[in-house]
Formats: structure tokens, C-alpha cells, sequence
């Protein structure tokens, strides 16, 4: 077994109604809740599970499709757009982040 590493593109954005909004534009996997680190929490869940979810199926040829589902190009594109804003400056209402997960494939011969 080795371990490869799966970098994720992800950004939060708060919600006029004070709610935060999570989205990982490369599994099209997106989370609600009241405050960043816990839409954080709650998206690192979601990927978890959906990528757990892919390691247990019976269909191994399949993981490179279920692996690359992208968002929509909107939120791909608003995805960039915060990125760049948050270089530029300071905002407290946006983040990025892209986190390396790890995944371990134990793939049978």
C-alpha cells in the first residue's frame, strides 16, 4: 500500500442570512452551517464519506470517473475569483482553501 495525495479546491463564502456556504469544485460536494469552521467540518465530512463511499465500490475501473466530477463552471469560476480576491486583500467573508487529503488505495492484483 502507498499513499497518494488528492488536492481539493474548496472556498466558503457567508451568506447574507449569516449562514456559511462550503463548496469543493473538484467533487462537486458543497455544505451549509453557522459558522466557517463548522462548514468546514461539515464538507471535510461530506468528502470523506463520498470518498470512502468510492473506495467501497465493487466497480474499481470506475474510480477515475466518480474522482473527477467538477462543479459547475460558475462555481469553478467564482472558486478563482475569491482566490484572487483573498491574495489581494484582506476579506473576511471569503476563503479558499486547498488541502491535500490523503487516501489510501489498497488495490488487489
Amino acid at each position: 500500500m502507498r499513499t497518494e495525495k488528492l488536492f481539493l479546491r474548496c472556498y466558503a463564502k457567508q451568506m447574507p442570512n449569516g449562514q456559511w456556504y462550503a463548496m469543493c469544485i473538484d467533487l462537486n460536494i458543497d455544505a451549509e452551517a453557522e459558522t466557517l469552521p463548522a462548514v468546514k467540518s461539515s464538507l471535510e465530512d461530506a468528502i470523506l464519506g463520498y470518498l470512502e463511499t468510492v473506495m467501497d465500490a465493487d466497480n474499481r475501473s470506475s474510480f477515475e470517473v466518480l474522482l473527477r466530477r467538477p462543479a459547475s463552471l460558475s462555481h469553478r469560476l467564482f472558486y478563482y475569483f475569491v482566490k484572487h480576491v483573498t491574495k489581494i486583500r484582506n476579506v473576511v467573508n471569503f476563503h479558499v482553501f486547498e488541502e491535500p487529503v490523503p487516501i489510501r488505495l489498497a488495490l488487489s492484483s
